[in-house]
């Protein structure tokens, strides 16, 4: 039977405001000036998984079929926002679920919501913060740890498929909020390839790039605890700060 993990989960959103003013001189408009960041959900609790591996109610997907599902919600005008959401591949040192910058399109071009399977979207990537090595997965032998000698994200690789599902599973339109559902396929037992999957982020977004830029090192926002830790917190602060600026 598939298991659901209970969601605890905080939004914050802002409309959109669309400014225009018009030029006395030429009678043109400016551009519309929208922020970047859309809506902010964190799906289930911050907790740094890899130390705390007995606690019961542990929030990560750790079993086969185990999924988050959760939901959020697009404002009227937004229709060109991306959907993006990060978590971290937890039986690992640094490597992170999440799709490239551009972002998973939510409506197409002619304003209908985009539903249904978008795994094939998500890729694995190595946030470049921590080196790789068994021995020190989890905090285990932290005097064994190590910096990356590539600090650079960088994907580590493009399907994922056979790792997790994601799918936007519903769209209300009553109140333009859509549901996704993250499956894990493998679970932390899996030989090979154990999976993890821990809490996360999910940002709608305009600009690219909303946790990290490919090819460049991390941005000190709160990506390395996630990345490293499976504790979304910082990471969760700063997008709430960008979000209310």
């Amino acid at each position: 039977m598939k298991t659901r993990k209970s969601i605890s989960w905080s939004a914050l959103f802002i409309a959109l405001a669309l400014f225009s003013c018009n030029d006395d001189d030429d009678d043109t408009t400016n551009p519309a000036e929208t922020p970047n960041l859309v809506e902010v959900v964190s799906y289930n609790s911050p907790q740094n998984l890899n130390e705390n591996r007995s606690n019961p109610e542990r929030a990560s997907l750790d079993s086969p079929e185990e999924f988050y599902e959760f939901t959020f919600t697009v404002p009227e005008g937004a229709n060109s926002a991306k959907m993006s959401f990060v978590s971290m591949s937890s039986i690992s040192n640094d490597w992170l679920f999440a799709p490239r910058g551009s972002g998973i399109n939510i409506f197409n071009n002619d304003g209908a919501a985009i539903t249904g399977d978008i795994t094939n979207q998500i890729l694995l990537w190595d946030a470049g913060t921590e080196e790789e090595n068994e021995a020190t997965r989890g905090g285990g032998s932290p005097e064994l740890r190590a910096d990356d000698d590539n600090a650079n994200v960088r994907v580590v690789e493009a399907d994922v498929s056979e790792y997790l599902k994601a799918e936007i599973t519903n769209y209300n339109a009553s109140n333009r909020t859509f549901t996704l559902r993250i499956e894990n396929l493998r679970g932390e037992f899996a030989d090979p390839d154990p999976i993890r999957i821990s809490p996360g982020v999910l940002v709608v977004h305009n600009d690219n790039n909303p946790f990290f830029t490919e090819g460049a090192a991390d941005r000190g926002d709160g990506l390395q605890l996630l990345a490293e830790r499976g504790n979304f917190s910082e990471l969760l602060e700063s997008l709430n700060a960008e979000l209310n600026k």
